[in-house]
């Protein structure tokens, strides 16, 4: 019995232990200033001719790819879409995900905003730099 649960729970260890997270290191702050890149999500559906602005600035960090970025706040029910949208979302390059969008901070606007930075996983290059950015993920429902 002893056996079985010691093989058990060394199997819970190693899934659990193989789990990764996006960023290494703490979240860092960093003012919007004209490197940071636009990036438009147009929504459909019910939230049709709505959309979102994403900034996000990319550069190299220890050796690794750093990635900051926030987005404009929306009102009501727009917001919450964002939000859960963007907690499920990926930042790619070139079609390869780079990091979770979790860590976008909501701003009221453009001027004075500040972005979240994260240290990624990735090994900085640079063609990550030149690389087209974009934004992918599922689609959300909201349920009140």
């Amino acid at each position: 019995m002893f056996r079985r649960c010691f093989l058990f729970l060394c199997g819970v260890l190693l899934i659990v232990g193989c789990t990764t997270t996006d960023t290494i290191g703490p979240i860092t702050h960093r003012k919007f200033d004209k490197s940071f890149e636009a990036i438009q999500i147009n929504w459909a559906g019910t939230f049709g001719g709505s959309k979102t602005d994403i900034y996000i600035q990319r550069s190299e960090k220890d050796g690794y790819l750093q990635i900051c970025g926030f987005y404009i706040k929306s009102d009501g029910m727009e917001e919450d879409l964002t939000a859960e949208w963007l907690k499920y979302a990926k930042i790619t390059i070139d079609g390869d995900e780079i990091v979770s969008t979790k860590f976008l901070l909501p701003q009221e606007r453009l001027l004075n905003a500040d972005s979240a930075c994260v240290k990624t996983t990735t090994k900085y290059q640079a063609s990550l730099a030149a690389g087209k950015i974009s934004l992918s993920g599922r689609n959300v429902r909201l349920s009140y």
